[in-house]
Parts: C-alpha cells; structure tokens; sequence
C-alpha cells in the first residue's frame, strides 16, 4: 500500500470512544501504538464540547475562581427527580455594574414578595407599613419616640416624644369593645367622659410603708396628690383596713381609722385613695376611745366621728357617777388653730339625777385636745356626787 500523508485520508465525522484509536510513535520503542482518544485526553467519559448540549456530572466548582454568567438563563433540577426544577434568569447586568447574590441558609421556605405567607422569629427593623393590616399580633415598641432628635416620631398623624402624645389633643373620643390591658397614660385632656363600674376609688400606684400607728411613709410630694380628709383602704397581712388622712406632709401622710382600724407594722398593698365621701367599702364612721373626766364610774354608750373635707362630727353618750364639777372628753383629732375661735353645741345633760334646763354646751376651743361639757351658762355646774350624763353632736374643723 502506498504512503499516504494524514492530509489525504477521509476525514472522519464521528469518533467512537470504544472502537477508534489513533496512532502514535513513541520514540523509545520505534513502534506504533493504538491510544483511545479518552485515554489520550486521560478522562473516562466525553470531553466537555463549549458549544454541544451535554449532561455534566461530578463536577466540582472551586470557590476560589470567579464564575460569571452574563444574560444567562441556568435550571437546577431535582437529584432524583429531573421533572422539578429551578430556573434562574440573570438580567440587567451591564458593564460596570457588579451584584453579589447569596443563596439564604435556611431549611424553610423562602419569603416571596407576591405571595401570602405567614412569617415568625423575624425582626423588622426601619419598616415602613403601607396600607397594610396587622392582626392578632403582639407588637413590642422599644423606647417608641425617644429620639436623639427632639422632634419626636410621628405614626399616622399622632407625634409622640418620649413615649408621650403631643399632638394631637384627644377631646370627644369613643372607644367600642376594646380591651386596654393596663396602659399609661399621662397628662391626657379628656372631654365629656363617659365612666362606668367605677367604685370611687384610685389606686395610688406608689409604695406605701409603715411609720408608725398613725403615720405612712410616702414618696414625694404628697402634698400635690393628697389631702386632709381623703379616704384610705390599703390591705396588711390580707385585712382590708379603712383610714381617714388627718395629716399631709411632704412623705408622711397622717391617719386615723379610730379603734375600728389599726395600722401595723406589715408590708403595705393594694393601697388606694379617694377624694370621694363615700367611697365603695368605705365604714363613713368611726369608733374611738375617749379619755373622760369628772366621774369615778362611766358608761359609755357612743364615742364615734365622721371626716368631710376638713370637717369632724362627733357624737357622744356618756353617763356615769359624779366625783368633780367638771365634764370632758379626749377628741378623736385636734382642733384646727383658730384665733378667738369656740366651736359650741347644744347638748342634753343630766346633773345629779336631774335633766338640764336649756343653758346646756359643749364647747372646743381653737387647738384643743379636749371637749368641755356644761350644766349651765358658767362652763361648770355639775354636781360632784350622783347621777352625771351628757348626749349630744358637734363638729369642729381640723
């Protein structure tokens, strides 16, 4: 057979991987061998052609190279289900812009702008909501309106500063069949309001402690939040107990709840105010021991006050044997300090067996600790041995 050169044999249009091989001369041997082109290229299957359609497997992409894809469209196909795929369409890149894309570690569903899903354990933080509706959610507000800006943040026309409302003034407002938990709020204007179920007390929201039998310990100042005259419930060691203020300083708020109510050295709670005369619950009179002089024998029937604003009403019935002239009974409460000031009642007396005439009194004067009771016009009168009785009412400022 002649020689011919590689340029005159047929060129051939197919290779068979298996069947074809081509001819080499190895210079050591002086012979021709046969070598399969996937031999020659050193790998097992086809070679990657840059323009053929071909199934690529097995492959790994080192992270160290940069691989671009420009207007590329790419699908990642389920391994065991090539029917479910994910197609991917890279668009808008142009020269000189470069995007970074990376894929979320996550084992649930990917949130999709279009779609309706339920979202949890997420943070939202700069959100503007636009026409949205939130239900059934818990919403925790961090410090909402403290700013290093002194303008405030303003939500859907209302400015709040420092977790308060300042615009706008709220007057006329009706809220239906809500449910406030227990919200603060401070310094609100509230026009025509509408009160129900309210039992006429106020809790007073600050610790109160025990000073001593008459006297608790207050925050300051309690001269802007009470008055003499205001009504006390507060609770220790699970006894609701009832006082009248009789006292305000700036901590210390003064008391007296008569001999029906003591106060103890226990811890204070459920502790409420009233500026109301009859508040729920609240006893209006009070019983208390008096110190009486001018018998060596008493029976007393009634010793008991009631507080209005600053006002007390005592009502007394006091009898017993006669040992002096004289006839007088402790107060509940000081008398107020009034210069040239008597406050007189009329009474009903009974002087050694004998009922008074008319000229009969009981008589406090400014400052007392006391009552004086008279038989006759001269402030005395008694009679120092049998029968002494007196009844009556009176009431003095404190």
């Amino acid at each position: 057979m002649a020689t011919k050169q590689i340029h005159e044999y047929d060129l051939a249009t197919t290779i068979d991987a298996s069947a074809d091989f081509l001819l080499i001369d190895p210079a050591s041997s002086g012979s021709y061998k046969r070598i399969s082109r996937s031999t020659l290229l050193e790998i097992t299957g086809s070679p990657v052609g840059t323009t053929d359609t071909q199934a690529i497997t097995n492959k790994t992409l080192d992270n160290t190279n940069t691989i671009t894809l420009k207007q590329s469209l790419f699908t990642l196909q389920d391994a065991t289900d090539t029917t479910k795929q994910a197609r991917f369409v890279l668009s808008g890149i142009t020269t000189g812009n470069t995007r970074s894309y990376t894929l979320p570690n996550a084992s649930g569903t990917l949130v999709d702008l279009a779609s309706s899903q339920s979202l949890t354990n997420k943070t939202i933080t700069g959100a503007t909501i636009s026409g949205g509706t939130v239900d059934n959610a818990t919403i925790t507000v961090d410090s909402i309106g403290e700013h290093t800006s002194a303008a405030g943040v303003t939500i859907d026309g209302v400015l709040l500063k420092d977790g308060v409302i300042v615009s706008p003034t709220i007057t006329g407002a009706t809220i239906n069949s809500s449910s406030l938990g227990s919200p603060t709020i401070s310094t609100p204007i509230i026009s025509t309001p509408t009160v129900r179920n309210w039992n006429g007390w106020l809790d007073a929201a600050e610790t109160w402690t025990y000073a001593s039998a008459t006297t608790l310990t207050v925050p300051s100042d309690a001269t802007t939040k009470y008055a003499v005259g205001d009504r006390i419930k507060l609770t220790q060691s699970a006894t609701i107990k009832y006082f009248v203020i009789i006292g305000v300083a700036a901590t210390t708020l003064t008391i007296t709840g008569g001999s029906d109510y003591t106060l103890t050295n226990n811890t204070v709670t459920s502790n409420y105010y009233s500026h109301e005369v009859n508040p729920v619950g609240y006893p209006d009179w009070f019983a208390y021991s008096a110190t009486v002089t001018g018998f060596s024998s008493t029976t007393v029937a009634l010793t008991r006050f009631r507080i209005i604003g600053r006002t007390l009403l005592l009502a007394w019935t006091i009898s017993g044997t006669s040992n002096a002239t004289s006839f007088s009974l402790t107060l509940p409460v000081t008398a107020a300090t009034v210069a040239n000031m008597f406050w007189q009642s009329v009474i009903y007396t009974i002087d050694n067996g004998t009922a008074g005439t008319g000229a009969e009194g009981a008589i406090i004067a400014s400052a007392a600790t006391s009552m004086n009771l008279a038989h006759n016009d001269n402030n005395a009168g008694w009679t120092a041995t049998g029968t002494k009785a007196g009844l009556g009412s009176i009431e003095y400022p404190i």
